[in-house]
Order: structure tokens, then sequence, then C-alpha cells
């Protein structure tokens, strides 16, 4: 989870079954020298489908040589582990 991983909540819009799009804003700071970086989660609700829309982008420098990339890899891949197995209706 996001909390897991030590993503501060900066702010949220929309609640999840109430709304048709949720997103929250998080702060994080990376692994390698610490530096902060902002990641967007907007969750759209499709009726039968959801979609998770994940960017992440680091604050004072332009170019990240892949760790935003390998953050939104990471935390999909843990969504996609924790949910093998379990179907929703």
């Amino acid at each position: 989870s996001a909390e897991e991983r030590g993503w501060e909540i900066l702010a949220r819009r929309g609640r999840v079954g109430a709304n048709d799009e949720v997103f929250i804003e998080f702060a994080h700071k990376s692994r390698l020298l610490g530096m902060p970086k902002q990641i967007i989660a907007r969750i759209t609700d499709e009726g039968e489908t959801t979609f998770l829309d994940l960017r992440s982008q680091s604050q004072f420098i332009s170019h990240d040589l892949g760790s935003n990339a390998a953050t939104i890899r990471e935390f999909i891949a843990d969504i996609d582990f924790n949910l093998v197995g379990q179907i929703v209706r």
C-alpha cells in the first residue's frame, strides 16, 4: 500500500463508491538521495471496469534516470500481487 511505502497523502478529491473519479496526491522521497517526488493516483469507475492511472514526478531535477517509472512499476506489481485470486463482484 501507499502507506507501507511511506507515501504521505497531501490531497484527496472524491470518494470511492460515491464519485466516478477519485484523485489522491502523495508526497514521497526517493530511496536514492531522498529526493522529493509527487505521485498522483486517479481512480476512474466505469461501471464494469475500474481504471488506475498513476503519475510520478521528481520535483527538483529535470531527469530522474527512470526512478519515477520504477516507482510506478513496483506499486502496480504490488497491487497485482495482492489481487491475485480475488474476484470482486
